[in-house]
This record gives C-alpha cells, structure tokens and sequence, in this order.
C-alpha cells in the first residue's frame, strides 16, 4: 500500500502527488480569510472548480480529508460543500475503512485567533476520547506536544503548538501511523514507540509552497 500525505496547502496546488493509492489531506486544504463569513464561498467555488479539476489529475485511487483552522466551510456551512466525486472521502470525528485501512480522523486543535475546529484543551479530551483502538491511520491536524510541533517563524519565538492530551492518547491507542499539519515549520517523519508520525505541512511560517508530499509504505 503507498500513501501520500500533504496538509497546510493552503489553495496551492502548484504540486503534483506522486504515485499512491492513497492520498491524505490533513487540513488547511481551502483558499481563506480570518473569517467564516468572507471565506465559506470562496472556498465552496473553489473546491468545485479549481480542486475537483487538480484532484481528478492526480493518479490516485483514493483520497480520505480532514478540516484545518482555515477550513470554515466545514465547520459552519457543511451544507454548501459541493460533491467532489467518489474518491474523495471527508471525514470529522469518525472512521472510514477504505482499502483494507482503518482510519479515522479529527480536525480539531487547540485554540488560535478563534479559527476553525478551535477547541479549549478541556473539551479537546472528549474528541480524543473518541479516537478508538486499533487503527492504522489516524489523521489529524493538530500536532501531538512535542512531536514535530515546534514552530520556526522568523517574527516570533519558537513554540510548541501540539496538545499534550493527544498525545497521551495516542500512546494508549497505539495507531499505526499518525499524519497532521497546522505547524508549517517542522515537516519530516519520525517514529516513536513503534508508532510513524508524520508532519505532512507543504508551506513554511510564511505560506510559501516549500516542501514535496511524503510518501510511506504500509
């Protein structure tokens, strides 16, 4: 089985993903501005022309999707999102068994500027709380505390933005792999405790389109 996994596009699409049966889309995949209001249809026009256009170029099988803190249409108009077709799989708060895969995937993260899938670290436990035993994948968009999680942007202090309950719960339910974005600075793969985790950000603190999709073998 050969995965690719991005997050943190950002409406770039100046890319091509190599080569996989599966690609993984762990949030901030929509156009954006601060706020819902001025973002939902943007993001509703552009993902049934210029996404469902790059998507269908691209040679995968399947393609499973999680929301970011930029993806308002998600969270506060799901109605509006168009059909993007039958290999493109949303998911929020749930699992999809899909080529022989267990995956289930979360877009929530810790509090920032009152985007998107924000959630106080108190009911952030309950999301985690959900992430069942036994997956092969879980993908995310918030970064598990100290686990590539450390920003690197030029203008302000270093920090780690990954939630410290996560990562507990990780360690209990012991998934295979664990893909997500929203920290731009640190992009890479590491393993720890015979589990993969994987910073899938293609853009850098400043949104400029720097790194290659990742690809693994499971």
């Amino acid at each position: 089985m050969r995965i690719a996994a991005i997050a943190d596009i950002h409406s770039n699409l100046d890319f091509k993903v190599p080569k996989a049966d599966l690609l993984l889309i762990a949030g901030d995949l929509c156009p954006a501005t601060h706020y819902a209001s001025s973002s939902v249809s943007m993001q509703s026009n552009w993902l049934n022309f210029q996404f469902r256009l790059w998507l269908s170029d691209q040679p995968i099988k399947e393609c499973v999707v999680i929301s970011g803190n930029h993806d308002w249409i998600w969270e506060t108009t799901p109605n509006i999102v168009p059909i993007m077709g039958e290999r493109f799989h949303y998911i929020e708060d749930e699992s999809i068994d899909i080529l022989d895969l267990k995956i289930y995937g979360t877009p929530v993260q810790p509090p920032f500027n009152g985007w998107a899938f924000n959630r106080e670290e108190e009911s952030l436990q309950k999301y985690w709380d959900n992430i069942p035993e036994g997956l092969d994948i879980l993908l995310l968009h918030c970064p598990p505390y100290g686990i590539l999680d450390e920003t690197h942007h030029p203008n302000y202090p270093s920090e780690h933005i990954g939630s410290k309950s996560l990562k507990k719960r990780i360690k209990e339910v012991k998934p295979k792999i664990v893909v997500f974005g929203h920290n731009h600075g640190e992009h890479g793969i590491v393993e720890e405790d015979g589990i993969k985790y994987i910073n899938a950000s293609l853009v850098n603190e400043e949104y400029k389109m720097t790194k290659k999709p990742i690809v693994i073998e499971l």
